[in-house]
């Protein structure tokens, strides 16, 4: 008898953390989008909980972190790489905004950008132009865009993306919004162009979609657990908090953001000496209507 009584609570408190992980705000699931695997973590950013923010590896900027390492330091609730960063100084590309701060200013992108009030935004850099994010609370910047307002656009050349490698299929990762609010975290492991991952961002309900760093530096984790693990060590990445005293603590101890650290420019190029011939199916504008 009382092995049936512990058996049937067994049974209910399993259930109970079903329907805990169904109503949580910060969801994972493994999908298959048009044919291809997809790690997917949905955010509910509707939750007045739920912060939004970037993290620089612990030697701050110019420096490198195991991403097992960073989870564990920062405890987030879910992870994604970041955007791309100069293999040799090790600085990101593009401008990141830790809790109000411009911690690095990068060259090319858009920014995924939330303010204080918790409102995404995805703001184009000007060419030629620095942004002045004053009233952001993070910034992230990275692309190429693979969906812009509700249509599919990928032209990395057009953006300044002139790496070569970007060109060829990777495994991804990419963010997007819904038109519910939800931010979509998103990693193929499979490699595959920008234009796949643009129709997987479609299919998924994004209405705007970003690219991240991709390559040996896809990473994606949940509540600790490592989804998409790199090959290489990370220099920034995306994180999203679901208790904000978990992201109040990393933000007093100096955790996303640590002082120390190389503040150098990038050396990546803005455009190549010689032109670049793009494969054709990794530039996509989908006609209007």
């Amino acid at each position: 008898m009382g092995r049936l009584i512990c058996l049937s609570l067994g049974l209910v408190l399993a259930s109970l953390g079903v329907a805990q992980a169904k109503n949580s705000s910060v969801v994972y699931q493994k999908r298959w989008v048009l044919g291809l695997p997809v790690n997917v973590i949905t955010v509910n950013l509707n939750d007045p909980e739920v912060t939004v923010t970037a993290a620089i590896a612990r030697g701050g900027v110019g420096s490198s972190e195991r991403f097992e390492s960073l989870i564990n330091r920062v405890h987030p609730a879910a992870a994604i790489t970041g955007t791309f960063f100069d293999t040799r100084s090790l600085v990101p590309v593009g401008d990141i905004v830790v809790a109000g701060e411009k911690v690095t200013t990068g060259v090319i992108g858009t920014g995924v950008a939330f303010t204080a009030d918790k409102r995404v935004r995805f703001v184009p850099l000007a060419s030629g132009r620095r942004e002045d994010w004053a009233s952001y609370e993070m910034v992230l910047c990275a692309g190429p865009w693979l969906v812009r307002n509700g249509i599919r656009t990928v032209r990395p050349w057009a953006e300044g993306f002139t790496d070569r490698s970007l060109y060829a299929r990777r495994p991804r990762a990419a963010v997007g919004l819904t038109r519910h609010n939800k931010l979509l975290l998103v990693t193929i492991p499979k490699p595959v162009h920008y234009s796949h991952v643009s129709k997987v961002m479609k299919a998924l309900g994004a209405v705007n979609a970003l690219g991240l760093d991709g390559g040996s530096s896809t990473a994606l984790s949940i509540r600790g657990r490592i989804i998409s693990k790199p090959s290489r060590r990370l220099t920034n990445v995306l994180l999203v908090y679901d208790k904000p005293h978990f992201y109040e603590r990393a933000v007093a101890r100096n955790r996303l953001n640590p002082a120390a650290g190389r503040k150098r420019r990038p050396t990546l190029e803005l455009a190549p000496t010689t032109p670049l011939q793009e494969p054709p199916d990794v530039l996509y504008l989908e006609p209007a209507g």
